[in-house]
Order: structure tokens, then sequence, then C-alpha cells
């Protein structure tokens, strides 16, 4: 061996880059992401679509500005608590736990919120109502703050996975890459799938589920892909 050649030497397992979508890790980031993409694109079209529906049909026959104020009361909750609450928790409490825990809510509401109002308009409660606007108000608020803040929580999943990979620098534009395309992809599945479900729920009218079944599933794709994934995620990574 000539003199001033550097010795070649091994990388290190843990230095050896291996493409993103080939890591199990990554998969479930993205299924994460993608359902909840899903779950919250799901849930905007279905609510505003039961508001509207006539109590006739076991909706709750709300006009464009009482629909139009729930949105907004969600939307300031969101704006607070992203720009107040969460940087402080974020700081306390890992990132994937807060996202867990922040799951929860939503994932029971989706399930139960159509139930209740079918009962409260069924046992005679009138739609502008206290309670009917309470259940509203609450629901809308609770996923708005929840799935609304969780977009910041899956960019710093993302962010903090990407930066111990070997070449965290290149794979960053990459891995976002994926993480929007999936995204992209749920949020044009979602509503084909949640729109079929709720027309199929209101011609097939069974008490207390026909006007869920929309629901029931964002319910049950927020549990797997977002409550389960996650929990595996945090076990692989």
């Amino acid at each position: 061996m000539s003199e001033g050649k550097p010795v070649p030497t091994a990388l290190a397992p843990e230095e050896v880059s291996v493409p993103l979508l080939q890591k199990r890790s990554f998969l479930l980031l993205l299924a994460m992401g993608g359902g909840h993409s899903y779950v919250f694109t799901g849930w905007e079209l279905c609510y505003p679509l039961l508001a509207r529906v006539p109590r006739g049909e076991d909706g709750e026959n709300w006009t464009t500005s009482q629909i139009g104020i729930t949105f907004m009361i969600g939307s300031v909750g969101l704006m607070f608590y992203a720009l107040f609450l969460f940087p402080k928790l974020a700081k306390k409490v890992p990132v994937l736990k807060l996202w867990l825990w922040t799951w929860v809510p939503p994932i029971i509401i989706m399930a139960v919120f159509p139930q209740v109002l079918g009962y409260l308009l069924e046992t005679g409660w009138d739609s502008r109502s206290l309670p009917v606007q309470v259940a509203n108000y609450i629901s809308q608020f609770v996923v708005s703050v929840t799935c609304g803040s969780n977009f910041i929580s899956i960019q710093l999943l993302l962010n903090t996975y990407v930066s111990r990979e070997p070449d965290g620098p290149r794979l960053l534009a990459v891995a976002n890459g994926h993480l929007v395309s999936t995204q992209a992809l749920v949020r044009a599945l979602s509503p084909i799938t949640s729109g079929f479900l709720f027309t199929i729920g209101l011609k097939h009218s069974i008490p207390y589920i026909s006007q869920s079944l929309a629901f029931s599933h964002l319910s049950l794709i927020g549990l797997v892909f977002c409550f389960i994934a996650a929990i595996r995620f945090g076990k692989e990574y």
C-alpha cells in the first residue's frame, strides 16, 4: 500500500444508510400521519353534512352560519392551544406521549357524538336547544384542538426521526415528501369513503346507527392508524 492514501474503513451498523421506505418504523410514522389526515378530513366533511340534514332524516337542520360558528369556536380554541399551551406541554411531555393522549378524546367523540345527538333529537330537544348546541360546540372544539395540534406533533416526530439518521439533512426533504404525498392521497380518499358511508347510513335508517356509520369508521381509523400504530412506532423506534 502506498503512503498517503487513507485506509478504507467499514461503516458502523448504525451508520449504514437504509432507504426510509424499507424501515418499518418510518412506515408506521407515515401510517400515523396518513391516518391523522384521513380522520380530520373525514370529520370536516361529515360533521357539516350531519348538521345540514333535515330533522326528518335524523339531522339537525342547522344553517350555514350556525355550522360556521361551530367551526370558528374550534379554530379559536386551536389557535390558543397551539400558541400558548402546546409549547409548554411539548417541553414537559415527550411528543409521542402527547400524540397518544390527544387521540383519546377525538376517537371517543367521533364514536359517540352522532348517537348522543340522535338521542337528544329523538327525545324532543330542538335543534337550537342548549343541550344540542353544547354537544356540537364541545365536540367541534375538542376535535379541532386535538387533531389540529397533531399536525405539529407529526412534524416534530418526523424531524426527530430524520435527525437521528446517518444522512439526516439530505433525508429531511425526502421524508417530508413521503409524508406530504401520503397525506395528499388520504385527503383524496377520505371524502369519497366518508361521503359514501354517510349516504349509505341515511338510506338505511336504523335508529342511532344510520347517522353514526361514517363517524364510527373515522373513530376506527383513528384507533388503528393513529393510536395503535403510534404505540408500535414507540416500540420500534
